[in-house]
C-alpha cells in the first residue's frame, strides 16, 4: 500500500544518476530499471504522464518473485497499481543476478524498509517520487530469492538473461 515518502527518502536522483538513467531511457524506451542508491534499492521507471498521475492516486503493492526459465535465474519485482477494485495494472522490473546493480539491489532489499521509485516521462524529464513498502515478508523472501538464483547460477552457468528476457517479454510467459 502506498504510503508517504519518509521525509528523508523523499529526494530528487542526484544529477549523475539522473544523467545515466535518462540514457538507458533513451536507448529502451519506456520500462523501468533497479539501481542501487543511497536510498537502497531503488527504481527508475520510464512511462506516460498520465500513467504516473493515476499511479500517485493508486494504492500500489510490490512482491518479489523468482523463476528458472532455460538454466536462467530470473528475479523480478512484480508492482500492482491498484487503480479500482476492478482495475488493477501489473508492472515487472526484472533484475538480472549477474549484473552489479541488481546485486547491490539484491543484497539492500532484506533490509529495507520502502522502495523508492522515481517516475520518468515521455521526454525522459523526472516527474516525482513514490514509495511502497517492503514488508518483513518480502525482506525475508529477497534472501530466499537470492539463494535460489545463486544456485541455479553455480548449476548452470546463468544463461544468457537478454534472451530469456526478451522471449518472456515478447511471449509473456512465466507460471
Amino acid at each position: 500500500m502506498v504510503k508517504k515518502l519518509p521525509p528523508n527518502l523523499l529526494r530528487t536522483p542526484n544529477a549523475y544518476i539522473d544523467g545515466q538513467v535518462k540514457k538507458i531511457f533513451e536507448k529502451s524506451g519506456f520500462g523501468g530499471i533497479p539501481l542501487w542508491t543511497e536510498s537502497g534499492c531503488t527504481i527508475f521507471v520510464h512511462t506516460r504522464t498520465g500513467t504516473i498521475e493515476t499511479t500517485k492516486e493508486a494504492d500500489l503493492f510490490v512482491q518479489i518473485e523468482f523463476e528458472e526459465v532455460d538454466g536462467v535465474p530470473l528475479i523480478w519485482l512484480e508492482f500492482e497499481i491498484a487503480l479500482a477494485d476492478d482495475d488493477r495494472h501489473r508492472v515487472s522490473i526484472f533484475l538480472n543476478i549477474l549484473d552489479d546493480h541488481a546485486v547491490s539491489c539484491l543484497r539492500a532489499l532484506p533490509y529495507q524498509h520502502w522502495i523508492v521509485i522515481h517516475w520518468y516521462n515521455e521526454e525522459r524529464e523526472y516527474s516525482g517520487s513514490s514509495a511502497v513498502e517492503w514488508t518483513p515478508e518480502n525482506q525475508e523472501k529477497a534472501r530466499k530469492v537470492t539463494e535460489q538464483a545463486w544456485e541455479v547460477i553455480q548449476r548452470t552457468g546463468g544463461g544468457d538473461f537478454e534472451e530469456v528476457l526478451n522471449r518472456i517479454k515478447k511471449d509473456s510467459y512465466l507460471s
